[in-house]
């Protein structure tokens, strides 16, 4: 009697310590999917962070976006500019891309980080009433801003593309077809117009990089113009021109002040992407175009040669020799410990690109130059 009632006891336990592991078993091992994880709601310092972060994927030393993809490679397939016989060849014979050209697989990435960001903000922005209107409308503006050059980068050189505009909350919205052009066109429109809405006319200087009112209106004045809007191009251009002195914008008198590694901004400046003298979070403009003599000729602290100015290219032939700005940019000798000395040049260019001068600069992806989107100068 007494070992069947202690059967009957183990049955019920075992029962009980089944159920229990089940359950248990099941709550250690239910796994919310990282897709579905969101920002929550945002306060006053949280949001700084999280709209600098929006920008980070545009000035990320290596994101190989800007910085490398324009500043380098898009200038290396112009008329006027040739890789020679550097490593960067593949962009002067650039056709399409294909398997073994594969130069824009990482600016690929960065665009989407950056337009991914753009729209998480945005939603995290409507749902956080820990926030002025204030701050939240110029958040929307920065959002909207850097979503829109992301869109009209990627419509130039793609032409079709999967244009997001919600955060990918699971798997199943990774999969979204092409928008037409047109349509991109007009998203791209919208956000800029949203965003000179709300934006600021300007900025401190602790904050230069950041879109303001200004930069909104130049970017859409652009966009008109690529579209052949030359009307509403001229309306938006000059609504800047007019307004000058509310957003702080004129020329400057030396291109040494525009290209200066070490100022924060300067007047010409409309939009740019920030870079700074340390060490991975600068610019490699400076390195990339200059020869071995970069520290000793005042470039930067090391060349790496990768691309030269071809002086039989209509744009550098017809340039005015007297023009200031030619001797700036352009260079075939410098001066070494006072001795004037050839650049070290290739049989298909003549000139090295000079504009970006940095020998200060700790290592070579430690450039302080910034990448200029917007200059007044553009608008004039």
């Amino acid at each position: 009697m007494y070992m069947k009632r202690y059967r009957m006891f183990l049955a019920v336990m075992l029962l009980l310590m089944t159920s229990f592991m089940e359950t248990g078993c099941d709550k250690l091992l239910e796994e919310k999917p990282k897709a579905t994880i969101t920002l929550g709601n945002l306060d006053p310092a949280l949001l700084e962070q999280t709209v600098v972060g929006v920008y980070e994927p545009l000035t990320r030393s290596r994101g190989r976006l800007w910085e490398s993809t324009i500043g380098l490679g898009f200038e290396l397939m112009a008329e006027y500019a040739d890789a020679g016989g550097s490593s960067q060849l593949s962009w002067s014979n650039y056709n399409n891309l294909n398997t073994s050209n594969t130069a824009l697989n990482q600016p690929w990435t960065t665009l989407y980080e950056a337009i991914g960001r753009a729209n998480s903000l945005i939603v995290t922005l409507d749902n956080s009433p820990n926030l002025s209107e204030s701050d939240k409308k110029v958040a929307y503006g920065e959002a909207y801003f850097v979503r829109a050059i992301c869109f009209y980068f990627a419509v130039r050189t793609f032409g079709k593309f999967p244009m997001r505009l919600k955060p990918i909350l699971n798997a199943k919205d990774v999969l979204l077809a092409s928008s037409d052009v047109p349509v991109i066109y007009d998203q791209i429109i919208k956000d800029l117009q949203e965003a000179e809405k709300v934006l600021p006319p300007t900025v401190p200087s602790a904050k230069a990089g950041r879109a303001t009112a200004g930069a909104a209106k130049t970017a859409l004045a652009d966009v008109y113009l690529t579209r052949g809007d030359y009307v509403n191009a001229k309306l938006k251009s000059k609504e800047v021109i007019d307004n000058k002195s509310t957003y702080g914008y004129d020329l400057e008198a030396s291109l040494s002040t525009v290209y200066s590694p070490t100022l924060p901004t300067n007047k010409e400046d409309i939009f740019s992407l920030k870079f700074a003298e340390v060490i991975n979070q600068g610019n490699f403009m400076a390195s990339y175009w200059a020869d071995a003599n970069a520290k000793a000729a005042g470039y930067s602290i090391s060349g790496n040669k990768f691309g030269g100015i071809t002086s039989n290219a209509p744009l550098i032939k017809n340039w005015d020799n007297n023009d200031l700005r030619k001797k700036f940019s352009l260079y075939n000798s410098y001066l070494i410990n006072g001795v004037l000395t050839p650049a070290s040049l290739d049989a298909d260019y003549d000139f090295r690109m000079g504009k970006y001068k940095d020998p200060n600069a700790p290592i070579d992806t430690g450039n302080g130059n910034d990448l200029y989107f917007y200059r007044f100068a553009d608008v004039l």
